[in-house]
């Protein structure tokens, strides 16, 4: 008989990742899910054979290092608190994020190099 359990923060994780509903759904009944399924409902952003698992990842962190810095540092602050803020605080945020990247040393590199190119 499948046994819930606590760990990691589950229940409050796991609602916000995949919904109330669902989660007391596989809490309450014990009920696991294979790679598909976690994909399906967004408990997993990727899937991919475990031959593969390398590559994909190379992949994954390659887009993600390849964007600007100091942008991604900002989105990751604003997302990580966007559930808990306002609307107009999330906008504020959001104004003052694109101003110090735009202004960053990496958007200045891209918009030089859009200027260049012939």
């Amino acid at each position: 008989m499948p046994v819930c359990f606590f760990s990691n923060a589950s229940t409050q994780l796991l609602t916000k990742i995949i919904g109330l509903g669902r989660a007391k759904q596989m809490m309450l009944m014990g009920e696991t899910m294979d790679a598909r399924k976690a994909l399906d409902v967004g408990l997993v952003s990727h899937v991919c054979k475990k031959q593969d698992l390398d590559g994909t990842l190379a992949d994954i962190a390659g887009k993600i290092v390849a964007k600007d810095h100091t942008a991604l540092k900002l989105f990751k602050e604003i997302m990580n608190i966007a559930h808990e803020k306002s609307m107009e605080d999330i906008l504020y945020r959001e104004g003052r994020a694109m101003i110090a990247s735009g202004s960053s040393q990496g958007a200045r590199k891209r918009l030089n190099a859009f200027i260049n190119k012939k």
